[in-house]
């Protein structure tokens, strides 16, 4: 009875992991709609703890779907890389066709970062089950 809860136990877990892996997926994939564009940054802000690392970018968006319009200010939460690149007082914005309120940094990072946990999961789940094959036909 324990090994039947410990083995599904696990295909749950992989299946969790598989949806968290697809989930970063799909955000970082293109919008349909989506409108890339290179904006101006006018403000960086980085803390530092010894905890972790925040870093804040604020860029000028357009506020509908004309680039030459009135624009806004979007504050954005990024990583280390994107932060470093905002020093050259550009980034490159998605904003949705559908809705140009919806705007984001286009980046991959995230989703490397999923896939990579996913893949060595499953390369210890298949070592792990050679080794539990070759020990079954070992004891016959």
């Amino acid at each position: 009875m324990l090994a039947i809860g410990a083995l599904v136990l696990s295909v749950a877990l992989v299946v969790a992991l598989h949806l968290w892996a697809w989930s970063g997926w799909r955000a970082t994939r293109p919008w349909s709609d989506g409108v890339r564009l290179v904006v101006a940054v006018v403000d960086r802000e980085a803390s530092t703890g010894p905890r972790s690392d925040l870093h804040r970018v604020t860029v000028l968006v357009p506020d509908g779907v004309r680039a030459d319009g009135p624009q806004r200010r979007v504050r954005f939460d990024v990583d280390r890389a994107t932060y470093d690149a905002a020093a050259s007082g550009e980034l490159e914005v998605e904003i949705d066709g559908t809705d140009p309120r919806r705007v984001r940094i286009p980046r991959n990072d995230e989703w490397t970062g999923r896939l990579l946990a996913v893949g060595l999961v499953d390369l210890f789940l298949v070592a792990a089950a050679l080794q539990i094959r070759r020990s079954v036909r070992s004891d016959r």
